[in-house]
């Protein structure tokens, strides 16, 4: 589980949350330490989450003037949200800033610091292993080669501090140092210029680290996206929340629809219980070979010779013998 937007001003930083305390809306410092301690007895890994990187507004001893990251032109870089239906930006929403690479180890320090004192295993910090830019600022800026080696030394040093660390969509440079992937890239963009999708990602990171889809509630296809787990030995991703979610409409966490839990959680249980059946029989194994046979039908080999056919089409296909019925999957014994 990851724990996201447990302190500081929420999900979304105002100014960063340097000054660590559990939000006294969500049941402050004991509720978060009953939490926890439910987590460990029942044997749940429970990341709490942050991000070190995004804020906007000063504060906590970080200024968007002396500590932001600046563009060629030596103006603040600003990073907006834009509109999912006209892809305009949101001018409803305040812009977003970068911390310079130049204050993340400082930043981290702090943070962990106080974090500490909830006496933790598990900590994820959502866009450290995704988020990666220059600093173009008068002498002592900083481009993106040296930011790559930065972000590696901290992470390196947060993975000796703590028993497991998680990431969200990382990149390859941070991989090595997470436990734990969220949200994964599950497809590619899907322009003309791509035929099919490889899982090339979760072909190479599989066996090393855990790793989720991306929020299977939010996509497009739910069915879709329990069939490319099983392809790519993904664990599920659900992004909820516990009030009703449309008290998010019309505000920068409108893309987190239908997330409130009640509205999904027999589909969890289930999606769950079909991932769990799978994994039983490849028993850790690690992702050997993946193939495309005919357009839509995809075979994943893994190393103790399991085969799992996967059939996105509407009608049922044979494949050496095996009928694969439609929007299913076949497990093939070695």
């Amino acid at each position: 589980v990851q724990y996201v937007g447990w302190t500081g001003n929420g999900v979304t930083n105002q100014s960063l949350p340097l000054n660590v305390g559990a939000l006294s809306v969500l049941g402050g410092k004991n509720k978060l330490k009953s939490l926890l301690n439910y987590s460990k007895e029942e044997n749940i890994d429970l990341y709490l989450d942050n991000d070190i990187l995004y804020y906007k507004k000063s504060g906590n001893g970080v200024s968007i003037r002396r500590d932001a990251a600046k563009t060629p032109s030596g103006d603040t870089a600003k990073i907006y949200n834009y509109s999912m239906v006209t892809f305009l930006q949101d001018t409803k929403v305040d812009p977003s800033y970068l911390l310079s690479m130049r204050k993340l180890e400082k930043s981290l320090n702090k943070y962990v610091e106080k974090v500490n004192k909830f006496d933790i295993d598990c900590i994820s910090f959502s866009t450290l292993g995704n988020t990666l830019y220059s600093d173009f600022k008068a002498k002592t800026g900083i481009y993106r080669a040296k930011s790559v080696s930065i972000l590696q030394n901290q992470l390196k040093e947060l993975s000796k501090k703590y028993n497991k660390l998680a990431l969200s969509d990382s990149n390859a440079y941070a991989i090595p140092f997470s436990e734990e992937i969220f949200d994964t890239p599950m497809a590619s963009s899907g322009y003309d210029i791509f035929a099919y999708d490889i899982p090339f990602y979760q072909m190479v990171v599989n066996g090393f680290t855990s790793y989720t889809t991306s929020a299977i509630i939010q996509s497009v296809d739910y069915e879709a996206m329990i069939l490319k787990a099983i392809e790519t030995g993904s664990d599920l991703l659900f992004d909820c929340v516990y009030a009703d979610s449309a008290e998010l409409t019309d505000t920068e966490l409108s893309g987190s629809y239908s997330s409130q839990y009640e509205s999904w959680k027999e589909k969890a249980f289930s999606g769950y219980k079909e991932i769990e059946s799978v994994n039983k029989k490849l028993n850790g194994s690690n992702i050997k070979e993946h193939s495309r046979i005919a357009n839509g039908v995809y075979c994943t080999l893994f190393e103790n010779g399991i085969k799992i056919i996967v059939n996105y089409n509407g009608e049922d296909i044979t494949v050496d013998g095996i009928i694969v019925k439609g929007k299913n999957y076949a497990v093939v014994e070695a």
